[in-house]
């Protein structure tokens, strides 16, 4: 059996909680449930023990590592099931194994509780995104805020949108987001995102 840490329980104690509301988490939402961890545990000036490398790629913030990660949490405590979407692309489900919730939380409760205003800070960034459009989105965003340095109003976003995962050589990312991200979704995302990614004084109309 695969040993808790604090990293693998915040991970599964996020994973449990995206699930309560009925959606599925797959690889590419657990992606953006360990960037907004890592974030809010620098944000909190807390012990980081991720210490991830995200980068802009397709869907947003992105580090090999997260599958890899998730992957050695397979059987002990995660269901992942397999899904061919095309010939040589696959989602993968993500699933916490029922016997293994109350540990993970006495886990944190009884040994790290320093993380649990942490968790519970990304749990209500995310309120309301909880599908792979809505992460996407807020994850986006908040990359282009804090380490692009774009100032958080419409039009500074959408154009640094245009050059979304620009060292990919092939426009259909950015194209892609622009498409789908629709200016009331981007206010949301924007308007969300005040004192996590940016302080309201910082906004310009």
């Amino acid at each position: 059996c695969v040993e808790l840490t604090p990293a693998r329980a915040m991970v599964l104690e996020l994973i449990r909680r995206y699930s309560l509301i009925g959606m599925d988490c797959t690889q590419i939402e657990a992606q953006k449930l360990i960037y907004f961890l890592e974030r809010s545990i620098n944000l909190d000036n807390l012990d980081n023990p991720f210490k991830l490398n995200f980068k802009e790629y397709k869907y947003g913030p992105y580090d090999a590592k997260v599958m890899h990660a998730l992957n050695n949490l397979k059987d002990s405590y995660l269901h992942i099931e397999e899904e061919k979407i095309s010939i040589n692309s696959f989602v993968y489900h993500l699933k916490l194994k029922n016997n293994e919730v109350s540990n993970i939380k006495n886990y944190l409760e009884n040994g790290h509780r320093e993380y649990a205003s942490t968790i519970d800070k990304v749990t209500q960034i995310i309120k309301g995104f909880e599908s792979p459009y809505g992460m996407e989105l807020l994850a986006t965003v908040d990359w282009l805020i804090n380490k692009k340095n774009i100032s958080p109003n419409m039009d500074d976003i959408k154009k640094s949108l245009q050059n979304w995962f620009s060292e990919s050589e092939d426009t259909q990312w950015a194209e892609r987001k622009l498409k789908i991200f629709e200016d009331d979704a981007l206010k949301l995302a924007i308007e969300r995102l005040e004192g996590f990614s940016y302080k309201s004084a910082e906004m310009s109309s």
